[in-house]
């Protein structure tokens, strides 16, 4: 198998995984508070959904031979300063929450299901060559998705000891 396939391959066993714990959440459980944060389990699904959508905007720009285009941010903040992600985590769930628990995974799983049909498109060659995409600054492109996966464990891990501590 190569490494496309193994890095796909994992994105979708993370995507089960999220499916079996989004189905033993309901609508209360997902507006409790996942203390010490001040986010619930809606603003953990639309936060990573938002990071989702600039690594949508990176895989559809590789796809298609452009720059990739993402959601524009307030004025004063960049996505290319770490200073500024904790701010851009506060917009970005501000912005963006929802209420409605169905709505909001929802909203997440197709954007997910989204980044893997459109990873499956770029060819393995152009997802590991530090640079293919000077827009990656000499990442390869696969480092998004191995992004995607490690920030969804960091998620995941959160809301299961949230939830196995109720």
């Amino acid at each position: 198998m190569d490494l496309k396939k193994h890095i796909l391959a994992a994105l979708k066993e993370q995507l089960v995984v999220y499916r079996q714990w989004i189905e033993g959440v309901d609508d209360r459980q997902a507006s409790l508070l996942l203390a010490p944060s001040i986010w619930d389990s809606r603003d953990v699904l639309t936060h990573c959904w938002f990071w989702q959508q600039r690594s949508i905007a990176r895989m559809s720009a590789a796809v298609n031979s452009l720059e990739p285009v993402f959601i524009i941010l307030p004025a004063g903040l960049e996505y290319s300063r770490n200073e500024d992600t904790e701010a851009i985590n506060a917009w970005s769930v501000s912005e963006f929450r929802e209420t409605d628990w169905t709505r909001v995974w929802m909203r997440w799983h197709n954007g997910y299901e989204q980044l893997l049909e459109t990873a499956q498109k770029v060819p393995q060659a152009a997802l590991l060559d530090p640079g293919r995409y000077p827009w990656m600054q000499g990442y390869p492109l696969a480092n998004v998705l191995l992004g995607t996966y490690d920030h969804h464990v960091e998620h995941l891990e959160q809301l299961a000891a949230f939830f196995t501590k109720k």
